[in-house]
């Protein structure tokens, strides 16, 4: 049994893939959100992932931390994937990267920012995965002009920008899923801007080029040293090629894992069908070895965590957090 723990604005990513492109293993999968508090009942065998750290607060990483800590103590009952003990989010993965000489880039938090940081940089949040949230800031001048619209500047990172455009004027981001101990890449999206969040460009050549990614992985071994170094065992790698190197975005531990085939380009199907057989294929060897949950136990947990469920939506409508006094 997959168990996969979410914070409940954010199951969506694994509800649309296991309702299409795995949907033979929606059975095995549970989506849990961290929000109904999963640890204060019995855990059921199988294999626990833990997504979305980085949209935890620091008490709540200290609860699911603890609940990690138990799991991993049985590894005959239970498979703890990202445990929060030695996962390394956003900014302390960009600050490791930098020192370590894989990025040739830094990340800064506004109150660290040096004298010597390299302009342009630009600013993004910390928690999230929207990108970033201005276009490049060329001198501290733009940046104090940048944060006087920004609210929640406490939250900002300062991330130097790395050029990497290509010959032809392209800048690509490339993306390789991890699950397990086993690797996925996903897609090449090009673009001809350097915030590049989708897929805008699908020319043939281009489609050729992605194909030839997603079949060979080429910085296969690159990437799951960086994997290693994160701590990270589920999540997305998002990075570019420069300076005859790979360079690291981010890990997005709760990516979309596949968009929906009708809002794929056609040309794009085959790579994408190709993919989506490779993650399948990694989530079905995830429970190797370990214990089989008791299906009427299974079924009462189902039950049960419907019901907070509920409660806590009810709770959320009337702006009540669980457990608190009005």
């Amino acid at each position: 049994m997959l168990h996969f723990l979410v914070t409940a604005d954010h199951s969506y990513t694994l509800k649309q893939y296991f309702s299409q492109w795995g949907a033979h293993l929606r059975p095995q999968v549970r989506i849990l959100k961290y929000e109904a508090k999963p640890w204060t009942r019995d855990a059921l065998p199988g294999t626990w992932i833990f997504t979305d750290l980085e949209r935890l607060r620091d008490d709540e990483l200290q609860t699911v931390s603890d609940f990690a800590q138990r799991l991993a103590a049985d590894p005959s009952r239970w498979r703890v994937l990202n445990d929060p003990r030695r996962v390394l989010l956003r900014y302390a993965l960009l600050r490791d990267l930098a020192a370590a000489g894989v990025n040739d880039f830094r990340a800064f938090k506004l109150s660290e920012l040096p004298d010597g940081a390299r302009y342009p940089l630009f600013l993004r949040r910390e928690n999230d995965h929207a990108g970033a949230a201005t276009d490049l800031l060329h001198d501290p001048e733009q940046l104090q002009a940048a944060l006087r619209n920004l609210p929640n500047v406490e939250a900002l990172l300062a991330v130097e920008y790395l050029p990497y455009q290509r010959s032809d004027g392209l800048f690509l981001k490339y993306s390789m899923m991890r699950i397990g101990t086993e690797m996925a890449p996903r897609h090449i999206h090009f673009s001809r801007h350097w915030l590049l969040k989708n897929q805008e460009l699908v020319d043939e050549p281009l489609m050729q080029e992605e194909d030839l990614y997603v079949r060979e992985s080429p910085h296969r071994q690159m990437l799951w040293e960086v994997f290693q170094r994160a701590g990270i065992d589920y999540g997305r790698i998002d990075y570019t090629m420069a300076n005859d190197r790979i360079q690291v975005f981010e890990i997005n531990t709760n990516p979309i894992l596949l968009h929906g085939i009708q809002h794929l380009a056609p040309r794009r199907w085959e790579s994408q069908v190709f993919s989506a057989q490779q993650m399948n294929d990694a989530f079905s060897k995830l429970d190797a070895g370990i214990a089989v949950a008791d299906p009427a136990q299974l079924e009462a947990d189902r039950r049960a965590f419907r019901r907070r469920i509920r409660i806590h939506n009810v709770l959320r409508k009337l702006a009540v957090r669980p457990g608190a006094r009005r």
